[in-house]
Order: C-alpha cells, then structure tokens, then sequence
C-alpha cells in the first residue's frame, strides 16, 4: 500500500512538474515577445522621427523656393509637404502613446508638439505676406534665427528621446537573454526530474507486480 501511494504521489509530481514547466514556458514567451517589440517600436520611432524632420525640411525648401521665385509650383508642392507632414506627425504620436513616451517622456513630448506646430505657424505666416507682398518683413523672418533654432531645438529633442530608446532596447536585450538563461534551465532541471520519476515510478510498479505474483 505504501509503494502504491508512493507511486501515486510521484505521478502527481510529475504532472505537477509539467504543469508549472508549461506555464513558465508561456511566462517566458510573453516576456521574450514584449522586450523584443521594445526594439521593434525604437525603429519606428527612429523612422518617424526621421521622416518629420524630413517632411519638416522639404516643406522649408519649397517655401524658400517660392519665396525667391514666387511660382505657384513651389506652393502647390509647400502644401502637399505639409500634408505628409501632418500625416506623420500623427503616426509618430501614435507610436509615442504605444510605446508609452507621453508617459515616460511628457515634457519632451509636448516640446516637440509645440515646435512642430510652432514651426509650422512660422513657414505659414512667411507665406501669407509674401502673398502680401510685404517683402521687408518675409524677408526678416526668414532670414531670422528663430526658425533655425526651431529646427535645431526639434533635432536635439528627437535625440534625446531615441537615446532613451537606446538605452531601453539594451536593457530589453539584456532581459530577454537572462529569461533564455531562466528558461534553459528550467527546462533541464524539469527534464531531469521527469526522468527521475519515470524511472522511480517504473522501479515501484516492478517491484509491486513482483510482490503481487509472490503473494
């Protein structure tokens, strides 16, 4: 009777055993899957980032183009850039709230917000009096330094910000190789003690069959 419950309890164990393996293997893939979108997300924050500087400075160029040749050509291609602008601008956001930025990094997210916009409102007002003619004052804007730092103000933003995506992705790189480590030796340490107790369980079913044809 003692080697029957013995028996029973190591059949328990090993169900046990396989149980609890199953769930940390489950653990373990969801947390290898969460730190790598980490990397995943840095390099479409860096894309975005890149794009609306991009968009930024093209939208700056067919201004300047226009405001030297006055050719509607460069205006119709001033708004278009403009409305690729927007479109990213949206996006990058949208991969901000995803990642959790306007969360971690609010101030500097709400920075790039207004300067983005800030900058925006500026090649807009440069616009509207050169379609005054107010040549002196175009002139004075745009030869001003406020739109220059606006854009060097945006660049150092988005470094910043992509330095912490850095620095999250090795951290996320980091983790993911110590959970493979966990999981490695979860499973040699589970396989072993199956092992184990198939063996066990085999030695006592022998024995108690042994016992039951002598008795």
């Amino acid at each position: 009777m003692k080697k029957v419950t013995i028996v029973y309890l190591l059949i328990f164990s090993a169900i046990a055993s396989t149980s609890c393996y199953l769930y940390f293997s489950l653990f373990t893939y969801d947390n290898i899957s969460s730190n790598l979108k980490t990397g995943e997300d840095k390099y479409d924050f860096l894309e975005s980032s890149n794009a609306l500087i991009l968009n930024l400075r093209e939208a700056e160029s067919f201004e300047r183009g226009y405001l030297i040749s006055n050719d509607t050509i460069y205006l119709n291609q001033y708004k278009k850039s403009l409305y690729k602008l927007e479109s990213e601008k949206v996006r990058f956001f949208k991969i901000s709230r995803s990642y959790g930025l306007i969360e971690s990094n609010p101030k500097q997210i709400e920075r790039l917000h207004l300067l983005i916009d800030k900058k925006i409102e500026e090649m807009d007002k440069i616009i509207i009096l050169q379609n005054h003619s107010l040549n002196i004052e175009t002139v004075q804007l745009v030869k001003g330094e406020a739109g220059m730092k606006i854009m060097v103000e945006l660049v150092d933003v988005f470094q910043n910000l992509y330095t912490d995506q850095k620095f999250k992705e090795t951290q996320a790189k980091i983790a993911v190789n110590n959970i493979r480590k966990q999981f490695k030796l979860a499973n040699i340490s589970n396989s072993i003690f199956l092992i184990i107790a198939l063996l066990l369980i085999g030695y006592y079913l022998k024995v108690y069959n042994r016992n039951s044809m002598i008795n």
